[in-house]
């Protein structure tokens, strides 16, 4: 131990308890604010824990024994011998946990525990190479889609760029590998007539508000699903809903979560059709909660199952939309193109797209238009129109 790294004041009373210690067996001093420091060295890497007031050397040897032996197995954050699985684990609980939605969490974790750490869980992870990520994405073309493949190289990048900013490692490899190009899947959006053919064919059916608030609404399943009575306003002029929340469901629990965004966060107006199709869903629902009594489960959820329980958005689509589509002679559709449609139509409409995009909860209007930008040429058409009309 370097003997200048004591404080004056403290010479005489360190002293007596210093001892030399070989390499990697790490120091103890007392500091001159009474409390014990524990240092040890980690390769190049220094790593200090400063005990709390009142802890004795007793305790400070205890907390030297574990850094060392935590070193030596592998266990300590930031030290050579740290592998990728360490810090991987260790960042989905800390910095993932904290920061991402529930349902993406547990699509984080999945990714990393199935597709990263039976691979490279076992290299150190100041090893991790770009020769590495490359590797991962042939693996990884072998069973999944392009899209996937992305979406994979996405959660990888995001964890090293914080193992970058802890100054756990001096680059990120994920960043100089570039994933599969996005290929843009086609808006598949029902027609005007198509979508008329729909709510026609729907009425009578227990989940016809829900398919009408999807068509008029373009609100997304998650947040349909989540709906609850207390934000909606059926009366007229002001009739509305109010997107406070999304429905997921995370290891087969059910939670309200957070809407996707901010801009999610928003307000939408009812028309007249989906009012009163609202309406006509509330009595039909007061009469199932009647009929199944104290066995109602009330969460006041808009749409629910014949005892309150939320619905599940997989078994709606598989279940009920698309046999629905096969009936009616319409071409299969996800419930996401509900979305589409509602936002496709309202542009053909002339409708400005920044109303739509408020509508629709996205980030920013040029998403919108990125998005829908299939249907720019149409609206280009009626402006040539209007402008003809408006100079005569």
């Amino acid at each position: 131990m370097d003997p200048d790294w004591i404080s004056t004041p403290h010479r005489a009373i360190v002293g007596a308890q210093m001892q030399r210690r070989t390499a990697g067996q790490g120091s103890i001093r007392l500091r001159t604010d009474g409390r014990w420091e524990v240092r040890i060295f980690a390769g190049r890497r220094r790593i200090s824990r400063v005990l709390p007031v009142g802890a004795n050397r007793r305790d400070a040897e205890r907390v030297r024994e574990e850094l060392v032996r935590s070193e030596r197995d592998g266990r300590l954050l930031g030290t050579p011998r740290q592998t990728v699985e360490m810090y991987l684990r260790s960042w989905l609980a800390g910095t993932a946990a904290n920061t991402l939605r529930p349902r993406s969490l547990e699509r984080y974790t999945s990714i990393v525990e199935q597709h990263i750490l039976p691979t490279a869980g076992q290299l150190q992870l100041d090893r991790f190479s770009e020769q590495h990520v490359v590797k991962l994405h042939e693996l990884w073309a072998r069973s999944v889609s392009p899209a996937t493949v992305r979406y994979h190289h996405s959660v990888l990048r995001s964890a090293f760029r914080q193992a970058v900013d802890w100054r756990l490692i001096d680059r990120n490899p994920a960043r100089a590998v570039h994933p599969p190009r996005r290929m843009r899947r086609p808006m598949r959006a029902l027609s005007t007539a198509e979508a008329r053919h729909l709510l026609d064919g729907a009425h009578g059916d227990e989940l016809e508000a829900l398919y009408t608030l999807a068509l008029t609404t373009g609100m997304r399943l998650g947040e349909l699903l989540g709906l609850k009575w207390e934000d909606v306003e059926l009366r007229p002029p002001n009739a509305r809903v109010s997107v406070q929340r999304s429905l997921v469901r995370v290891s087969g629990t059910w939670l309200f979560g957070e809407p996707k965004s901010e801009r999610s966060r928003r307000g939408v107006a009812l028309s007249a059709r989906a009012s009163a199709t609202l309406r006509a869903h509330r009595l039909r629902q007061n009469r199932q909660r009647l009929a199944a009594g104290p066995s109602w489960a009330d969460h006041d959820l808009v749409f629910a199952g014949d005892n309150g329980e939320p619905l599940y958005g997989a078994h709606i689509t598989e279940r009920c939309l698309k046999p629905l589509l096969r009936r009616l002679g319409l071409p299969l559709r996800r419930f996401h193109d509900l979305r589409h449609t509602a936002a496709t139509l309202l542009l053909t409409q002339g409708i400005n797209p920044k109303v739509v995009s408020e509508m629709l909860g996205h980030a920013s209007v040029e998403l919108t238009l990125d998005n829908y930008s299939h249907v720019l040429p149409d609206m280009q058409a009626q402006v040539a129109v209007a402008m003809d009309t408006a100079l005569g």
